[in-house]
């Protein structure tokens, strides 16, 4: 195969192979916390859990503490949250920590609405997010506001023996103080965050610079043009010999 010719198709090649890349990478779906059971059947204890009371001026609710191990971009959140009677709603904040409790910086807010009813297993409540980032290491607060004050619900316990940092509050989240105990049933989804891709321009222009230091193009240059020819004598029996220089004028 001709210079030329190889030059052109390992060029192409490497192109071709620059173009096939992906564009954006696809994250899986990673569980950041569970105490939730294994099996789908008996997900969590419907029989118990933390009272969720609405009420003016005392509304009693409670939070729950996870903290990442690693740093993920949050997609979901599913609690136990079961209805007793009232208002079938409830509300959601993700807050950061402060001494063991609450910060009351709400990262997020979720309104959930039809709540599986209590006594029942094994329905759960759930709400997504866009991608809220976690830093690992650091705590975080899911914490239930119920604004009806005829609103009774529950946050079933889990039944995987979890125990952890538990939060209570008799005027709707003011004032908090640490309980401790068993968890509420939960789970945090999420994903690692995205790693920033080069753009195509950027991979193309690599590529191109890549092809033309290892296949440089091969450019013809014009011949050398020769001077006049300079006749050769030829010796008495007719053969050629060198011409000497100064019988040349050189």
């Amino acid at each position: 195969m001709s210079r030329p010719a190889r030059t052109f198709l390992c060029g192409a090649a490497l192109l071709l192979s620059v173009a096939a890349l992906p564009l954006t990478s696809k994250a899986s779906t990673l569980t950041i916390y569970s105490n939730f059971n294994s099996n789908p059947s008996n997900l969590y204890n419907s029989n118990v859990g933390w009272a969720e009371l609405g009420g003016n001026p005392l509304a009693y609710i409670s939070a729950m503490a996870f903290t990442p191990g690693a740093s993920y971009d949050l997609t979901q959140i599913d609690l136990a949250m079961l209805y007793a009677y009232g208002t079938n709603s409830f509300t959601l904040d993700l807050e950061t920590g402060n001494g063991g409790v609450p910060s009351n910086t709400i990262l997020q807010s979720w309104t959930v609405n039809n709540m599986p009813a209590s006594g029942s297993c094994c329905g759960v409540d759930t709400v997504t997010s866009p991608g809220i980032h976690l830093t690992g290491g650091d705590p975080y607060w899911l914490v239930v506001q119920v604004p009806s004050h005829n609103t009774r619900a529950a946050w079933n316990w889990n039944n995987t023996g979890a125990k952890g940092n538990v939060a209570s509050s008799q005027n709707g989240g003011s004032t908090w103080q640490s309980v401790g105990g068993t968890l509420g049933a939960f789970d945090v989804l999420g994903h690692k965050p995205a790693v920033p891709e080069p753009s195509v321009a950027a991979l193309l222009g690599t590529a191109l610079a890549a092809f033309l230091v290892f296949f440089p193009l091969g450019f013809s240059t014009p011949a050398r043009e020769e001077g006049p020819k300079i006749p050769i004598p030829h010796d008495q029996l007719g053969t050629s010999q060198p011409c000497p220089p100064r019988r040349c004028g050189l």
